[in-house]
């Protein structure tokens, strides 16, 4: 498992023998099953967050959307799903590799970041090992029993085998893990209708709606409006996206794109451009509010949903409507093979064999 940053929280009725101020706390899973923590103590970030609190110049919910930003800040600079083992070897080899291949290429910042974070993982899901002398037996063991699942395994192993051949161990080839085809969770239309029904903030609704509608990202969706409506209102142009730590930035993959709007999401994204609440609402707290409402709706039939599940509802809608899987990957920012690996052999819904049946007997 890997460390991450979490908050405590202070009390909001500020009564004597109560948490006063907030604070942040690295958690660190250790080997026996434990879990280490260590206080946050002198984070400038934090220690400024807290005394506007305390002086009263940030309310509790001000206050706290501030500190989840600079935790989110925290947990992206250490890599949130890598494993760190202080391997000085291997640390040295990816500074190498980097400023050899990486550095002076002329990728955009969010690519760029997203290679540097993919090759840490790689480096580091090595554990003790070094890349230099480990066998190519004990590479893959490390890999294989960790807990990485199948398609963080196969990018590690694509990503190990880049270093090794740089390190020129021509003698030492990965082998790629099986692929295990991807479970996916999503929602359809009537299952959709319930979640909503649930919720009771209208600005979040209508969140759900638009990321629903128009298959775009949590951050994406923070950042449309009806400015990118196309005339013929079929599309929508999705030019940027917020980041964790509530900045704006170029899509993921680092260009914009067009994505069909079904004719429900029109008057939602008209509601989004109008709804001043929407500045208040937070990425984790409103992803934690979503998996709420999926389990008491569903309990353990649809355990597991997560707000980006609902991207994957938008796809499999656009797959029941006959939609070619290049077209759905254009509209979702995704490349074929992701789409392909997401949306191809799950199991049909009524919808889909009544479109199957149309079609069938249109030709004949």
């Amino acid at each position: 498992m890997s460390a991450r940053y979490h908050i405590k929280n202070p009390s909001k009725s500020r009564g004597k023998g109560k948490r006063k101020t907030f604070s942040i706390f690295l958690a660190t899973p250790q080997d026996d099953g434990s879990t280490k923590t260590s206080a946050l103590t002198d984070n400038l970030d934090l220690i400024a967050i807290n005394k506007k609190y305390c002086e009263k110049t940030l309310t509790w919910d001000e206050a706290r959307k501030e500190v989840e930003q600079l935790r989110n800040r925290l947990n992206a600079n250490i890599g949130q799903y890598t494993h760190y083992t202080g391997n000085a070897t291997n640390d040295k080899v990816l500074t190498k590799y980097w400023e050899k291949n990486y550095e002076h290429r002329p990728i955009k910042n969010n690519s760029k970041h997203s290679a540097r974070h993919d090759l840490r993982r790689a480096i580091d899901a090595l554990g003790p090992l070094s890349i230099v002398s480990a066998t190519k037996e004990q590479i893959e063991s490390a890999i294989y029993n960790s807990d990485f699942d199948n398609p963080k395994q196969r990018r590690i192993v694509a990503r190990l085998n880049q270093i090794l051949k740089f390190l020129q161990r021509e003698d030492v080839k990965l082998r790629l893990p099986k692929k295990v085809r991807k479970s996916v969770n999503y929602l359809t239309v009537s299952e959709f209708a319930k979640v909503l029904e649930d919720e009771k903030r209208e600005e979040i609704k209508t969140l759900y709606k638009v990321c629903f509608y128009t298959g775009a990202r949590l951050g994406e969706a923070f950042h449309l409006s009806t400015a990118d409506l196309s005339p013929c209102k079929k599309f929508v142009q999705i030019n940027y996206q917020m980041t964790d730590d509530g900045k704006k930035a170029e899509p993921k993959w680092g260009s914009s794109r067009p994505a069909y709007i079904f004719s429900e999401g029109i008057a939602a994204l008209e509601k989004w451009n109008e709804d001043k609440k929407k500045i208040d609402i937070s990425r984790t707290a409103v992803s934690a509010r979503f998996r709420r409402s999926c389990q008491r709706v569903f309990g353990a039939k649809k355990s597991g949903l997560k707000l980006h599940d609902l991207r994957h509802g938008y796809g499999i809608r656009l797959l029941n409507h006959g939609v070619s899987i290049s077209l759905i990957s254009q509209s979702m920012g995704n490349s074929v093979q992701v789409c392909q690996e997401f949306y191809l052999g799950y199991e049909l819904t009524p919808e889909s064999i009544q479109l199957i049946d149309s079609k069938i007997k249109k030709g004949s």
